[in-house]
């Protein structure tokens, strides 16, 4: 495909993909100039990947499914991305899978946590408990946050900021 920010596309299609993706997200700027194409459904049971922690780039799911998703630990900023920036895009993904953070965390969403940048075209199906802002979708979407086209099945549960779609 032509892009004309010439970004340069990785194509993920295994669990070991994904959780070199997520050690690679480690760096805020590492994914800006990245195309991610998720090529194949993956099931994570088992697979010690816990979540992308901050991502710039377009993240094409392809209507792709990612299952299997278990965050338990005491984590804040919790969903597939923790932090997406604002020139993250994330689309045609679905998720299934289990966010429960122990403990009084803020931020927990199916698909991003605290979310600055455009997820459109996706789905959650599972469980989510958190505290502070905790959503279906998007635990925080701030303000230069956009949800489009997005839908949400299963159980949310949190103190403050509790929504099916965003907690806040």
């Amino acid at each position: 495909r032509f892009d004309p920010l010439n970004r340069t596309t990785i194509y993920v299609s295994t669990a070991d993909d994904l959780i070199n993706l997520a050690k690679n997200c480690r760096l805020d700027t590492w994914s800006k100039d990245k195309n991610i194409v998720l090529k194949d459904d993956i099931v994570l049971d088992g697979s010690g990947f816990k979540y992308i922690p901050i991502f710039g780039g377009i993240f094409d799911g392809q209507g792709h499914t990612i299952s299997g998703v278990t965050v338990s630990d005491a984590e804040s900023y919790t969903g597939l991305f923790c932090i997406t920036q604002e020139s993250a895009v994330i689309k045609d993904l679905k998720v299934q899978g289990s966010f429960v953070p122990s403990g009084k965390q803020l931020a927990t969403g199916g698909i991003v946590g605290d979310n600055y940048g455009m997820i459109s075209n996706c789905s959650f199906e599972g469980n989510i408990n958190g505290y502070d802002y905790t959503g279906g979708i998007a635990g925080y979407n701030e303000h230069s946050g956009v949800i489009s086209t997005c839908k949400s099945s299963g159980y949310v549960s949190g103190m403050h900021f509790t929504g099916g779609i965003t907690g806040y």
